[in-house]
């Protein structure tokens, strides 16, 4: 449930509590506080009480009462959390998994740098939760300086059904600004990166020139699938051809050694490429003349053969 959802219900509780006219409101401020308004009755010591799953209440950001005094008084010491942001994960099946984050500042142990902070998980029996609060600490520069906690454990159904859960926070680095910091500015959450995902199925794939071939999914996900390999030959002459364009090793060719493309004098691959001829030109152009000038050679010679072979006969005449 949201925030919203909370001042709903505490709005009802209290129209039902009072009898009001239905003039009673709670609403959520932009600091996430709730304000209660009332025209038509007077409401002096109101108390909230939690019961189940106490939100943060080791922390002193679930106080009783959540607003206590005179009409008009604000209470300021109990709190929901001062900001709150949203993370989604994914479980062992792809299904996306929203876990909130309540951050509030320690306004008891009388140092300034110090927050508290919970994650609410989709599955609300506490039992199976381990790691779902903490502590961050600031140096006075504003750098992130101690985390209590950071590794989620979860059952995210309940049932088993999927694997648990184990998420993992990475709040910064000590004593550097490349995670949270804490400066006298608005607060916001910003999440760089997560590595899960939501299910999917294989849509295309890629080759590269090293002969990666790599799945595209319907999801966004790309991932590595296999690597084509090559295979050299000392003699390449002396391969066996197969047919249909096919060589085979022989025992003139040597044995292959096949590793990755471009390694060990190994060609590349060309991806997305069509096949043309892979006959030497130059090569075959000269067998071809030297072949042409064989026959002129060898024609020449049967014809002289004749002529010799046809004075033979005339002189027998």
């Amino acid at each position: 449930s949201s925030l919203s959802d909370l001042a709903y219900a505490l709005q009802q509780a209290i129209r039902s509590a009072t009898g009001g006219t239905g003039s009673e409101t709670v609403m959520v401020k932009n600091d996430g506080s709730l304000q209660v308004t009332a025209d038509s009755v007077d409401i002096t010591n109101l108390t909230m009480q939690c019961t189940g799953k106490n939100e943060f209440n080791d922390y002193g950001i679930f106080d009783t009462p959540i607003l206590a005094g005179e009409q008009g008084s604000t209470q300021e010491n109990s709190r929901i959390a001062d900001y709150t942001t949203f993370v989604t994960t994914y479980d062992s099946l792809g299904n996306p998994r929203i876990i909130t984050l309540l951050f509030a500042k320690d306004t008891e142990t009388g140092v300034s740098n110090t927050w508290n902070w919970q994650a609410i998980v989709p599955y609300e029996d506490a039992s199976s939760i381990s790691g779902d609060t903490g502590t961050l600490t600031f140096n006075s520069d504003g750098s992130l300086a101690t985390v209590s906690t950071t590794r989620i454990i979860f059952d995210p159904d309940g049932t088993g059904g999927v694997e648990e859960m184990k998420v993992d926070l990475d709040f910064g680095t000590i004593n550097k600004f490349n995670g949270i910091t804490q400066f006298a500015a608005d607060f916001s959450v910003t999440l760089k990166e997560q590595d899960g995902y939501p299910s999917g199925s294989l849509d295309d794939i890629s080759v590269d020139d090293e002969g990666i071939i790599t799945g595209i999914f319907t999801n966004g996900i790309n991932r590595t699938l296999a690597q084509v390999a090559l295979a050299s030959f000392s003699n390449p002459e002396g391969l066996y051809k197969a047919g249909d364009n096919l060589y085979q090793q022989s025992l003139n060719s040597g044995i292959p050694q096949i590793g990755a493309p471009g390694t060990g004098n190994r060609g590349i691959i060309s991806p997305s490429s069509l096949e043309m001829s892979n006959v030497d030109l130059a090569k075959s152009f000269t067998e071809i003349i030297i072949a042409q000038r064989g026959f002129q050679v060898n024609a020449r010679v049967i014809t002289a053969s004749d002529q010799v072979l046809q004075e033979l006969v005339n002189i027998k005449r």
